[in-house]
This record gives C-alpha cells, sequence and structure tokens, in this order.
C-alpha cells in the first residue's frame, strides 16, 4: 500500500511539474545514476566497448554520460507521460505514415509492430493507442505490485491501447482474426536461449526473442519496423518501415533485418539505445 501511495504522489507531482524544471532534475538523476549509484556502469561500458571497439577513451565517455541522461529523461518523462492529454502527447510524440497501416486494419488483416527500446518507447505505448484507438495490442510482463500494474493498464487503456500479459499470448491469438496492430519489443535478451534466433548484431553473434518469426509465419502477419528519433528533449517523431509482407516463407530473415534496421538506428545516434541490458548474456549452444 505504501509503495502505491507513493507511486499517485509521485504522478501528481509530475502531473504539476513543467517541463524545464523536469529536465533539470533530470540532469541531476543523471550524475546519480552514473557517478554514486553506477547503475549497471560496468554494463554499460562493456557494451559499448563491444559494439564500438575502436572508441577513444574521450569518446567512450562521452557516449556513457548521454547513454544516462537519455536514461534519465526516459524514466521521468514516462512518469511524466501518465498525466499528459491526448493532445500534448501527439503533439510530442506524432507518428508518420500511420494511414498505410490503418488501411491495411480495415481489411482484418492484423499487423505486428517490431519496436525497440530507443529513445521513449514508454510514450509511444501511449500513442499507439490514441493513433489507433480499439486496435492496439501491448505484450507486457505484469508488475509485483497489483496496485500500481492496474492504475499502469487503466491509464494505458484510456489512450485506447490494449495490454495483454506475457503469460496470456493465447488471447493476443484470439486477437489477431479480428485485425489488431501487435507491437513486439523485440530487442532484449531473450530468457532462455533454447528457442532463441541467432543473428548478426554489430559484428556478434546475438540471441533474439523468437516472437518476430513466429508469429508472422504462423499467422501470415506484414511486419513493420517502428524507427524512432528524438528532436530535441521532450519532441519525438515516428515513422514505420516495411520488414516484410505477406505470404511470409518459414525460412525468412525477419529477425535479421529487423536487428540490421535497429543498427542502423543506433549507429546514427548511439546514447539513445538501452545500454544497461545484459544484452550478450547467452552464447550459442550455452
Amino acid at each position: 500500500m505504501v509503495a502505491y501511495l507513493a507511486y499517485r504522489v509521485l504522478v501528481w507531482l509530475f502531473k504539476i511539474t513543467p517541463f524545464f524544471i523536469l529536465y533539470r532534475l533530470s540532469d541531476f538523476l543523471r550524475i546519480i545514476l552514473q557517478y554514486l549509484i553506477r547503475y549497471r556502469r560496468t554494463t554499460v561500458e562493456g557494451n559499448l566497448k563491444k559494439c564500438f571497439p575502436d572508441l577513444s577513451q574521450m569518446e567512450l565517455h562521452r557516449l556513457v554520460s548521454e547513454s544516462y541522461k537519455n536514461l534519465a529523461d526516459i524514466f521521468l518523462e514516462g512518469v511524466k507521460g501518465l498525466s499528459l492529454t491526448k493532445e500534448e502527447l501527439m503533439r510530442r510524440y506524432p507518428m508518420h505514415g500511420t494511414e498505410k497501416l490503418k488501411s491495411i486494419l480495415e481489411t482484418n488483416q492484423s499487423i505486428i509492430i517490431a519496436a525497440i527500446h530507443y529513445a521513449n518507447w514508454e510514450w509511444g505505448v501511449l500513442s499507439f493507442g490514441y493513433h489507433f484507438p480499439g486496435r492496439a495490442i501491448g505484450i507486457y510482463k505484469p508488475l509485483s505490485n497489483h496496485r500500481i500494474e492496474e492504475d499502469l493498464k487503466r491509464r494505458r487503456a484510456d489512450s485506447g491501447m490494449q495490454l495483454i500479459p506475457i503469460q496470456l499470448t493465447r488471447t493476443m491469438e484470439e486477437e489477431i482474426e479480428k485485425g489488431k496492430l501487435i507491437i513486439m519489443m523485440s530487442d532484449q535478451n531473450p530468457s532462455n536461449s533454447k528457442d532463441a534466433i541467432w543473428v548478426d548484431f554489430f559484428g556478434q553473434d546475438t540471441a533474439c526473442l523468437h516472437g518476430l518469426n513466429k508469429y508472422s509465419t504462423r499467422f501470415q502477419l506484414p511486419v513493420y519496423y517502428c524507427e524512432i528519433n528524438r528532436l530535441k528533449r521532450g519532441y519525438y517523431e515516428t515513422k514505420f518501415v516495411e520488414i516484410a509482407s505477406t505470404p511470409i516463407s518459414e525460412n525468412n530473415t525477419i529477425t535479421q533485418d529487423y536487428m540490421g534496421m535497429l543498427e542502423t538506428t543506433i549507429r546514427q545516434y548511439p546514447p539513445n539505445w538501452l545500454w544497461t541490458h545484459k544484452r550478450w548474456k547467452h552464447q550459442r549452444n550455452s
């Protein structure tokens, strides 16, 4: 109960906090995360060195600092986003190319959106709901605090987003026939490498979640990459790039193509990706 009350107070405080103060708080939080707590500092530096082996020490330090700045912004913007109005969010997070997706959905053909943990993906969850009311489905891992989880579900449902726990994939499968936009965050390390799909990512042999291949092939669903770009603090834009159209063969390269697009996005501005994630925990045949 205490955690839930603290959460509600935090949401209320951020609702009345103007953005210019929010980003001063974020600057302070970045220092705490990077220098005092050193939150996954070894992981951040190790991941960056693995992907950019030719970095000088000065360049590495700059990318590390910018990565923590991105992390702090995402966290505070995520809380702020829970109280943003539809108009404010859509002004700060426009989506380009939605007309084509809507025309496909109108034929009751579902679509997989291959999303990424890049820049502010939290606002993307709400924005999908506003742009595709009643059509967008997000797969999520339930929180341990039931009260907080229910409040988050309610707020996201108010935007038109349908959330389905990862344990209830059968429910998602039942929705596929109704023409839904299925959002999959597929760039993180799978918890189990047994069913992983292995791809080349930044020159590394990388285990990936198998959902993109599994559902696009099984249900013959087109797949679109959701590219996110931060224009400046508090302002983003997204666009959609086709990865695969139907029919999709069993030997498709959807996951490799998706991770290749992600690598291109990351190289444009590396700090915007979530480098705190232990992305290369698994080795093939481990």
